[in-house]
């Protein structure tokens, strides 16, 4: 599977999610919460939808608009490690195919991450009073923060000084 057929499966997950789950929540749902899980901010459930479609478009735009964004700048403009080797016309194609995979494959994980905190949300908002449940809250960011490491390390590996 490549990222953007990831991204594709997981578009589909957040649509059938909203379809199935819109007409089981309240009109005003609990749409924010602390770091204990308490409820400190509320919004009408359209609008609760409306931020999750506009996140899932802004990580759809990091599938493809970043990576095209960066690719038609001038390597003045590219701030990479040793980017005159890196950009150099015999690999700039090669450089460019492995960004545009590593950052599709940290969209899916962001988009992954969303889908999992609202489909949270959307189960507290289900069993009044609206809660939200800590540990898989924690769980998933620190999993997010394992991968990000990992992901950045990666990226890091793949630019460094080129022997």
């Amino acid at each position: 599977m490549n990222p953007v057929s990831a991204i594709v499966a997981l578009v589909v997950v957040v649509t059938l999610q909203a379809l199935y789950f819109y007409p089981q929540l309240p009109t005003q749902m609990a749409s924010h919460f602390d770091a204990i899980g308490q409820p400190n901010g509320w919004a009408p459930k359209w609008f609760f939808f409306l931020i999750y479609a506009g996140v899932v478009a802004l990580v759809a735009w990091l599938v493809w608009g970043v990576p095209n964004s960066i690719e038609c700048r001038p390597n003045s403009q590219i701030n990479l490690p040793h980017k005159d080797y890196w950009l150099a016309p015999e690999r700039r194609a090669t450089t460019f195919a492995f960004i545009r995979q590593q950052l599709g494959w940290f969209s899916v994980a962001n988009l992954l991450l969303m889908v999992c905190v609202f489909q949270l949300a959307i189960s507290a908002n289900l069993n009044p009073p609206a809660r939200l449940p800590v540990v898989p809250i924690w769980t998933l960011l620190g999993a997010y923060l394992l991968y990000t490491i990992g992901w950045l390390v990666r990226f890091y590996q793949r630019f460094r000084h080129p022997t």
